[in-house]
């Protein structure tokens, strides 16, 4: 909601208004500045807001998988069979669990899933799997296995810190399974499907829990470009502090949204270009920068604050990284294949994760503010409707 910074205009420079028509590869990044440059105005819950809302939903969507009478190998369509029915099986288990509220909830949860999950593992181990599926089938067994793992291990978890950790194990392990159940054909047990229909134990925490933001946001596709289908008031271009050597640009008069939402213009606050302004090598050579905030048109959610700059150079400073993610964040490869940092927004932030990348003179950093939204998604769907 005003607080990050980085975009164009200069002689022999790329200026934002081409990025728009031209697409450029961009950045997105952390965690530690997000109170600065997200919405920071809004308050959050004392731990991440995943970690109660999205830990629900990892559980009900990680599906444990399969499971049959034993003897030999299966039919390839008598396997799909029997994972999707114990997939449907264990999805019902799941949502019958009484919803954590707090940090403090995290062991109980974690002791009735483990006893849901313990019985399925016994399930998976019985089944044989047509040959051409054994060794996928080995992976999705080995996977839940270390899901079972990593729930003893939030189970014995002491205090936010050790279950946010526990929590983010599960998340690369559910993503993990996402993939493998892929391979083997079975949406019924990948967690991360998205023609579920089912009402899971998630959904009932975000309407009991008001606090919390919804587990999932709007599909966020690569979408038809059109015009946003609200027309915001837009703000004019403003003059940065005086130590600042860049320009602060409206966003929304140069990028349109992807379809089903809309670019609702921001202006970054004082202190995120101070903050901006304290790198010598950013400010040097940041020619314009500009930040909107992604909103669903159906109900006016905000989905992500956007961040767009160009250097005056033919490459964007290190720091436009580093701004969002000091600690170095982690990889991450967009479907598109944008190459990009990602991190985590601050316990205390409405950020849930930042991704920041730059290509050549460009660099875009998405905050997403609904959990589960992943930077990178956001960022390939901003840039295909404004190729």
């Amino acid at each position: 909601d005003g607080t990050r910074g980085g975009a164009c205009e200069d002689a022999g420079v790329t200026p934002l208004g081409e990025v728009a028509t031209s697409q450029r590869a961009i950045t997105a990044n952390d965690e530690s500045t997000s109170y600065d440059r997200g919405r920071i105005d809004q308050g959050g819950p004392p731990m991440r807001t995943r970690s109660i809302t999205s830990l629900v939903a990892v559980v009900s969507l990680s599906l444990a998988a399969c499971g049959g009478d034993g003897g030999g190998a299966l039919s390839e369509d008598d396997f799909a069979s029997a994972l999707a029915d114990l997939c449907s099986d264990v999805q019902r288990d799941l949502e019958r669990l009484d919803s954590p509220a707090d940090p403090a909830d995290a062991s109980a949860f974690a002791d009735d899933a483990l006893a849901v999950y313990n019985d399925a593992i016994a399930k998976l181990q019985d089944i044989s799997a047509p040959d051409s599926l054994s060794k996928d089938y080995g992976d999705f067994v080995d996977n839940i296995e270390d899901q079972i793992k990593r729930f003893e291990d939030l189970s014995e978890a002491k205090g936010s810190d050790e279950v946010t950790k526990a929590f983010d194990k599960l998340l690369a392990l559910v993503d993990e399974q996402s993939a493998i159940a892929r391979d083997l054909d079975a949406p019924d047990c990948d967690p991360n499907d998205g023609d579920d229909t089912t009402t899971t134990v998630a959904e009932t925490v975000a309407a009991t829990t008001p606090t919390t933001p919804p587990p999932t946001a709007p599909p966020i596709t690569l979408p038809v470009t059109v015009a946003p289908v609200t027309t915001p008031e837009t703000v004019p271009a403003t003059e940065p502090p005086a130590a600042t050597k860049f320009t602060v640009v409206d966003l929304t008069t140069i990028f349109i949204a992807p379809d089903g939402f809309y670019l609702d213009p921001t202006t970054p606050t004082d202190a995120t270009l101070e903050l901006i302004a304290s790198k010598p090598e950013l400010n040097e050579k940041l020619l314009e920068i500009g930040v909107a905030t992604l909103m669903d048109s159906s109900d006016n959610t905000a989905v992500a604050d956007i961040w767009v700059g160009v250097s005056r150079t033919d490459s964007m400073p290190a720091d436009w990284k580093t701004l969002d993610c000091p600690d170095g964040g982690d990889l991450r490869t967009s479907a598109n294949g944008l190459p990009g940092i990602i991190c985590f927004g601050a316990a205390d932030s409405p950020v849930w994760e930042i991704f920041t990348a730059t290509v050549n003179d460009v660099g875009i950093s998405v905050y997403t503010l609904v959990s589960d939204v992943p930077g990178d998604l956001v960022a390939d769907a901003f840039l295909a409707a404004n190729p």
